[in-house]
């Protein structure tokens, strides 16, 4: 199939009517974006694949400034088959659609019906036609932007390439199949389920007969069974009933007799050893009782040991330290008397300290009060500057400024813009211009209308209505509101006059001179600011407050003076020697601090070993008192003999008691208790299940006697045949799903061997370009014609695990194979991409141009891209700048 011409009118961009001619092998067409290479594709596409009939959905094809009956028109001539052909649509307005085919005209449905039939592509039944109508024509057809598999070309692109590939290698055997694999198929699906191969229809049905058979066979059998069991339960129940009472219960009754016998003589042994035991319980109270005053007593006697102990360290510690105070006593009085010697010594060392401090201090305030003095002067200056000039504030400043610069601009492209006047007439005759005297000859630009009279001969008007210069005035207009809005704040500092002065035109000399004051007034108040600042820095409370505190400085520098000058010689020569030493610096000072902190803490310590004395004193009084008082003595000589005889008599008991135990009676009262229970319990058990066993046989035999057990038998032989029989045809069923199953895998087998021979045409026809993008790599086919998988260096890839680039890259390579195959068999192979290598790197561009020109020596390619300079070395049979068409 070849494209030799397409006409466009009114389809988007084209709205005048163009026709671009193409010929055999590449067609190269360029242009920058927005200039119609896309649309060009659409319009091809339109003219093929669209309905003419269809309107709403190709709204998006009509041009902006078409009307409603605008149509849009496409005509293409083609050859293919060796015939020519010619389609011509018109969309919208009158929609129509004819066929010229050697001769032979169609139209309408017809027209576009026979196109598709051998086009091998169908329409939509509603609406635009989608990818999956497209068929071969737009599996060859690659959109910019997108990289389109197989399947989204639909069903009739993959018939169509199936039989193009089925002609090339007698694909028949293959297709003699289908009857017989639906054939086994139906057979199955009336077997079985199609997913997990379950029973259904009339196997489903002999499972079901053969389970509830065997079902009831079962229960049968489980009900026989029930039978023979309680028929002997029957007779071991007779045999128990008629043994009652037997040996062991007769057996059980004489030793419940024993037990109880046995039980009263150890109740007696029980009150005996109760009593012995509250007797020593007794005994070892009271015995514990004596022990703990004893133990008591004890630690009293250690408390009165402590204390005397205590009581003699204390004096003597009370002694050591008034012996250490006495001698702090004396050596702290020697050290007072050397502190005194230099008490006067620190005093005038001080006076000389505070006379450096005052006249530093003195300097340094005289200093600020010049300086503060000077700072004043400056400001008063300042202030006698400022107050002529216009205090704009800076915000003003620069919004004034703004205004002035727009209006200024304004005023110079109203001037560009103004047509003039020239004008030189005799000076015989008086001459006004807009009712103003002027000169004979001159020059004026013509801003507003302008009235020229002359006097005896006439008038002349001159109009200067343009849209421009309106424009502009009235921009002029609402500046000079916008100037007088700013200024208004500052009205008493201007003309009295201002709103006059702004109402006609803006007074750029004396506006420029406010803003020259403005900018000087800005500045100097800056400078004002900052003497301010240096003013309050130096004197935070004014200049009278720094003269008060000079003042107040001289006089306490005046008066430490007169202190030094009535101090001896002598003494005020020691001060000058020890000026700038602190006081706890001076040896004595030291000595004597010292000895007052040791002396005060020594005092501490005999006031309270004194008080600890004292108390351990009468701690050891009271003990001894205490423990020598005669009841006491008394008390202690009773407790004493007491607890003697306590521990004698305890003991005797606790042997006494410990011999009992250990000839104590056979069997415990415990022991007796439990027997007597255990044999009593046993006995109504026995008497229980006796009663038990009598009342089953009784209801069992009733049960028994009403129930036929030869009608089981019969059953359970007749269930046996029916499972017998089912069993036969279910297995019978298995057989023919298995064998069912084996020959469609067989068949199945057998095609897939046959499809692997429909691959071979498509990768002899892939090698070619395969082997220059890259060497010995291999293309995968899924079932559905789509590339699955490649392997390079012996590694597999799955088709979108590649790059963006290399994806669109070979998907351009499949798409020359798919046209190989076509063209072999007379199917349509033009291709068509519109920027199909927009991310193909510089290295494989050049393989990729090789790949271009091999496949378009066999087929028509019309390649669309808006790199002209990436493709100028193609060798393309036409070059086609869409530019010139949109120009045109």
């Amino acid at each position: 199939m070849q494209i030799q011409r397409v006409k466009i009118q009114n389809f988007r961009c084209f709205q005048q009517p163009i026709e671009v001619h193409f010929t055999a092998g590449l067609n190269i067409i360029f242009g920058a974006n927005e200039t119609g290479k896309t649309t060009l594709v659409e319009a091809i596409k339109a003219a093929f694949l669209q309905r003419a009939r269809v309107k709403k959905p190709l709204e998006s094809f009509k041009s902006w400034q078409a009307s409603d009956k605008t149509p849009i028109e496409i005509e293409v001539d083609f050859l293919y088959q060796q015939q020519q052909w010619r389609i011509y649509k018109r969309f919208f307005y009158q929609a129509d659609c004819q066929l010229w085919v050697d001769g032979q005209h169609l139209q309408g449905d017809a027209a576009e019906d026979y196109l598709a039939h051998y086009l091998g592509y169908e329409y939509a039944r509603q609406g635009v036609s989608k990818g999956e109508h497209q068929g071969l024509l737009g599996l060859l057809w690659l959109t910019q932007g997108q990289i389109p598999t197989l399947g989204m070309q639909g069903k009739v692109a993959q018939q169509g390439l199936h039989e193009a590939l089925a002609e090339q290698v007698q694909y028949l055997e293959c297709q003699q199949a289908h009857p017989l694999l639906a054939y086994l198929q139906a057979q199955l699906d009336a077997l079985v389920t199609t997913s997990r191969q379950q029973p259904k229809g009339k196997y489903a049905d002999s499972v079901q007969a053969l389970t509830k058979a065997q079902t009831q066979y079962a229960h049968l059998q489980e009900k026989l069974q029930s039978y023979q069991q309680n028929m002997q339960r029957l007779a071991d129940l007779k045999t128990q009933v008629q043994a009652y009472p037997n040996a062991q219960v007769r057996q059980m009754k004489a030793e419940l007799h024993a037990a109880r016998l046995q039980l009263a003589q150890a109740q007696t042994v029980q009150a005996q050893q109760e009593a012995k035991r509250a007797e020593l319980q007794a005994l070892q109270s009271q015995f514990q009782q004596v022990q703990a005053w004893l133990e008591e007593h004890a630690q009293d006697v250690q408390q009165q040991q402590q204390a005397s102990t205590d009581a003699s360290y204390w004096q003597q510690k009370s002694q050591d330290d008034q012996q250490e105070i006495s001698r702090l006593e004396q050596a702290l009085t020697q050290a007072r008397v050397q502190a005194r010697q230099y008490q006067q010594m620190r005093i005038a060392s001080a006076w000389l300290e505070n006379q450096a401090m005052l006249q530093q201090e003195t300097q340094s305030l005289y200093q600020k009060q010049q300086a503060v003095q000077a700072l004043l002067q400056q400001k008063q200056t300042l202030q006698a500057k400022m107050k002529p000039l216009l205090p704009l504030s800076a915000k003003c400043l620069q919004a004034l400024q703004e205004k002035v610069t727009q209006y200024q601009q304004l005023c110079f492209k109203e001037e560009a813009l103004s047509p003039r006047v020239i004008f030189q007439l005799s000076p015989d005759f008086a001459i006004t211009c807009n009712q103003q005297a002027c000169a004979s000859q001159g020059e004026y630009a013509v801003t507003q209308d302008l009235v020229l009279d002359i006097e005896g001969v006439g008038w002349i008007r001159v109009q200067a209505q343009q849209q421009n210069l309106l424009q502009i005035q009235a921009e002029k207009k609402q500046i000079q509101h916008q100037v007088l809005a700013i200024l208004q704040p500052y009205q008493r500092y201007l003309p009295q006059a201002l709103a006059q002065m702004l109402a006609t035109e803006l007074p750029l000399t004396q506006v420029n001179t406010w803003l020259a004051q403005a900018q000087t007034y800005q500045k100097l108040q800056g400078e004002l600011a900052a003497i301010e600042e240096a003013i309050t820095y130096k004197a935070p409370q004014g200049l009278a407050a720094l003269t008060d505190t000079l003042a107040q400085t001289q006089a306490k520098l005046a008066q430490v003076e007169e202190n030094l000058q009535s101090l001896p010689a002598t003494e005020r020569k020691k001060a000058e020697q020890h000026q700038g030493v602190s006081v706890l610096e001076i040896p004595d000072t030291q000595e004597v601090a010292r000895l007052e902190q040791a002396y005060q803490s020594l005092l501490s310590q005999g006031q309270t070993a004194a008080q600890e004395m004292h108390m351990a004193q009468r701690q050891q009084a009271y003990w001894t008192q205490k423990l020598q008082a005669p009841s006491y003595q008394k008390q202690l000589a009773q407790a004493q003999a007491q607890y003697a005889h306590l521990q004698q008599t305890l003991a005797i008991q606790q042997a006494a008691y410990q011999a009992q135990q250990e000839q104590r009676w056979q069997a415990t009262y415990e022991q007796c208790q439990q027997d007597v229970q255990r044999l009593e319990t046993s006995l109504q058990q026995q008497a229980h299940q006796h009663q038990q066993a009598h009342t089953e046989y009784l209801q069992l035999q009733a049960y028994l006697k009403a129930l036929e057990a030869d009608n089981l038998e019969e059953e359970i032989a007749q269930l046996s045949t029916e499972i017998h029989y089912y069993q036969q045809q279910t297995a019978a069923y298995a057989v023919q799903v298995e064998a069912l199953n084996w020959l469609q895998k067989r068949i199945q087998a057998q095609q897939a061997a046959s499809l692997q021979r429909l691959y071979q045409p498509l990768n002899q026809a892939l090698h070619p370009y395969l082997r220059l993008w890259w060497p010995q790599a291999e293309l995968v086919w899924n079932p559905e014609w789509q590339p699955q998988q490649i392997y390079r260096a012996e590694q597999a890839q799955p088709i979108p695990a590649l790059s963006w680039g290399a994806r669109e890259q070979l998907n351009v390579m499949v798409r020359f194979a798919y046209a190989d195959v076509l063209r072999t068999v007379g199917k349509p192979s033009l291709l068509i991409l519109d920027d199909a290598l927009v991310h193909t790197d510089g290295e494989r561009l050049q393989v990729m141009k090789r790949i271009l020109y091999q496949g378009a020596q066999k087929h028509q390619v019309l390649m669309l891209s808006c790199h002209q300079s990436r493709w100028q070395d193609l060798g393309a049979s036409t070059t086609i700048d869409l530019a010139a068409y949109i120009k045109a």
